[in-house]
């Protein structure tokens, strides 16, 4: 274990120290990495710079273990030391644990005398840790609020990070019952060594103001504030002031339990420790809304939330846990509950032994990667969240946990360019960047799947005209290739030699790839696409039968043949025209009739107007790709006949009399008798519904999409091959099928 020793790391190294060593499992060994400098040191170029000084102090330390003890395994907290320990990651299966991300902590760091630097210095200590995060093993959080971090700003894979909280001795910290209580006093408690950032200066504002408020109330109980802090403060009325305290000493703890609230108003922090050992001595906890103190802090659960520097609202809610002591029992009791579930550092210690055991399980060759398929995202996906139930879950998210790959968006991409990056950027776009980015990280990956050839496209010319020869497995997501700029591109460079594997989604598509672009057969993979079937649920939503049919989305969609089709018609017809994806939109005529409205749908709302129709209609403009297939898919999951357009392209999907129906494009005729069929038969609707949601759930989920791409990606990777093993020995490229 090579431990940062800097403020909250100290308590967090302690734990640590006192509570591995009972692990049978393991023999450990610990060394520290302190922060101070001698007055020679402080005379050395660069040393003063704490991660280089922290770096060059974990080397030194996993050297010297490792020379006594043949280390099996490393645990490196936080990743600042981690950076210049890269060749010992790549010798030692290594695990990095972290409290908050390098950016997360640009984002608070004018509360820690930290200031970020010019563009260039950004962009190379974002690519120094990220270096190291794809370097170790594994990645420990100590919040979800940091793994968010590393997943969307770092592209780092879901999977690879796991959130284990710092925690503290339950046992030593529970409060002792009964609860001890003098005289009636509330005693608020502070704890915390810089009394400014932890906001301990607006607390006494706040605590005179609330003196002043009780003495106005009769019957109000006597308040006591206590401060825990190295600083100095000067001597007022009911302020006691708490010095030379250890962490985890019994006279800290016995604080704790004489105290009846815990209040940290900090302006910036990541996630304090101090909340956790308040919350195991069961205080109600009154924190700010700032870093991942809202995963311990509960508004209303655990105790209360404030905006950082907002004096009125620290009044307001102290003065509420004064007043009222079955609240702060409740409050207290609750953030006991929580945090022998998330913080118990006995759990806790173990679990990260866990994790070093499989680390230390694998060969060492074996980690030398930790991460060997890169992924590319066409878009921003900085600051997204995936919460479940709220929203679809993304096709990038699942494919990344599926191949086990690292993620790199725009976002990504503009923040590692290079001169030559952003000038590809300011010439051709943030594909261009996103392909050049690719390329630069190439040589850290086996396979590189790009999400479309608007970015495969322009990293196969890149490879080509490198003619780099030990370039990463290249598999790219074909939507469609049949526009003539693209076919000229790729058969002037002839870029089926820089692109390994296909996957199409038409058949169509697949065709003109083997008979136009000579690509191999078996290279060139059909695959049904996506749709998160657990979103796209009827029995997740409430739904009132209504004699109405809908119809949604833009790209290539006939709504003139649509409304002449249902004009007249004795049914209520909704058209939800709204796209995020579409270039081609539909013009939608104003001339509609009384039984056709037009309106635009959040996710959620569009679910519903699914679950409320009787079947969904997809009128199509003719293309030789899958226009409309997500509309399709979505209604499908939602156990919904469609009555599509049979165009060039979109003919993988629904199966003709079984799944829904297929007309002719072009004909409102045809199109109204086929819309007639289903409002005169709708147990014939409601069959074919129940046959598309069984076809949806088995061919074309998004979890069993990633799975069945990233079977293929993994085995295209040259170790796989060595084995002996080849996607392309079966013969037919058709997934799902």
């Amino acid at each position: 274990f090579v431990l940062e020793q800097t403020l909250g790391h100290v308590t967090h190294s302690d734990n640590l120290h006192r509570l591995v060593p009972r692990d049978q499992r393991v023999h450990a060994v610990f060394g520290g990495v302190p922060f101070g400098l001698r007055n020679w040191q402080q005379r050395l170029p660069l040393y003063s710079n704490w991660t280089i000084r922290s770096g060059l102090r974990a080397r030194r330390a996993i050297k010297s273990m490792d020379v006594r003890h043949r280390l099996d395994a490393v645990l490196i907290h936080t990743q600042v030391p981690a950076i210049l320990a890269r060749r010992w990651m790549r010798r030692i299966p290594t695990v990095v644990s972290l409290d908050a991300t390098p950016m997360q902590y640009d984002e608070l760091g004018r509360h820690y005398n930290h200031a970020t630097s010019n563009r260039l210095v950004e962009r190379v200590k974002w690519d120094l840790n990220h270096r190291a995060f794809a370097r170790a093993q594994h990645l420990v959080s100590w919040s979800d609020w940091t793994k968010q971090s590393l997943v969307n700003q770092y592209g780092i894979a879901p999977d690879k990070v796991t959130v284990i909280a710092p925690g503290v001795d339950i046992a030593k910290w529970s409060r002792p019952e009964p609860r001890v209580s003098d005289n009636g006093t509330v005693r608020i408690l502070f704890v915390g060594g810089d009394l400014e950032r932890k906001g301990g200066l607006l607390l006494i504002e706040a605590f005179r103001q609330i003196k002043s408020i009780l003495a106005d109330s009769t019957g109000s109980p006597d308040i006591e504030l206590h401060l825990a802090t190295t600083a100095r403060v000067a001597d007022e009325d009911k302020v006691v002031v708490h010095r030379d305290l250890r962490p985890n000493s019994p006279e800290l703890i016995d604080l704790y339990h004489r105290s009846d609230i815990f209040c940290l108003p900090t302006l910036g922090d990541c996630l304090p420790m101090v909340l956790s050992e308040a919350g195991a001595a069961g205080l109600p906890l009154v924190s700010t809304s700032v870093g991942a103190i809202s995963e311990v802090v509960r508004d209303g659960e655990t105790g209360a939330l404030v905006a950082p520097n907002d004096l009125d609202g620290l009044v307001t809610a102290l003065v509420r846990l004064i007043e009222d002591a079955p609240l702060r029992h409740h409050l207290g009791q609750n953030a006991s509950i929580l945090v022998s579930k998330r913080f118990d550092a006995n759990k806790n210690a173990q679990q990260l032994v866990d994790l070093l055991l499989e680390a230390a399980a694998l060969p060492a060759r074996s980690v030398s990667r930790s991460k060997r398929v890169l992924l590319t995202v066409s878009g921003d996906i900085s600051g997204r969240t995936e919460v479940p139930g709220e929203r679809p879950r993304s096709d990038y998210a699942v494919l990344a946990e599926s191949l086990e790959a690292d993620l790199v968006d725009y976002s990504a991409a503009r923040a590692d360019a290079s001169a030559v990056g952003r000038l590809l950027r300011t010439l051709f776009g943030d594909n261009v960047l996103l392909a050049w980015t690719c390329f630069r990280r190439g040589r850290s990956y086996d396979a590189v799947l790009t999400d479309g050839e608007q970015v495969g496209l322009p990293y196969a010319a890149l490879c080509w005209l490198s003619r780099r020869r030990n370039r990463p497995v290249h598999s790219m997501i074909v939507h469609i290739m049949s526009v003539p700029k693209k076919v000229i591109l790729f058969k002037s460079l002839r870029l089926r030699r820089r692109v390994d594997r296909m996957f199409v989604y038409s058949s169509w598509q697949r065709r003109y790839a083997v008979d136009r672009l000579h690509m191999a057969e078996a290279c060139v993979n059909l695959t049904p696409f996506m749709v998160d079937s657990e979103f796209f649920d009827i029995n997740r939503v409430a739904a009132t039968s209504r004699r109405m049919i809908c119809t949604a989305g833009l790209e290539l969609r006939d709504y003139e043949t649509f409304i002449e089709a249902v004009r007249g018609l004795d049914v209520e017809v909704v058209v939800a025209a709204a796209s995020p994806w579409s270039k081609r939109g539909a013009a939608i005529g104003q001339d509609l009739p009384p039984n056709v409205s037009v309106c635009a749908l959040s996710l959620s709302d569009l679910r519903q107007l699914y679950a409320e129709s009787m079947f969904v209609v997809i009128p199509l403009r003719d293309a030789n790709f899958q226009a409309g297939v997500t509309t399709i898919l979505e209604a499908m999951s939602m156990s919904k006949a469609v009555v599509c357009s049979r165009t060039a392209g979109q003919t993988d999907v629904i199966v003709d009399g079984v799944t829904g129906i297929y007309v002719a494009p072009g004909d409102p005729v045809a199109l109204r008798a086929a819309l007639l069929s289903l409002l005169d038969d709708a147990d014939r609707a409601r069959a074919l519904g129940a046959a598309a949601r069984e076809w949806v759930v088995s061919n074309a989920d998004v979890r069993a999409y990633a799975g069945r791409l990233a079977d293929v990606v993994h085995s295209d990777l040259p170790a796989s091959r060595q084995r002996g093993t080849s996607s392309t020995s079966g013969g037919a490229a058709i997934l799902g099928e």
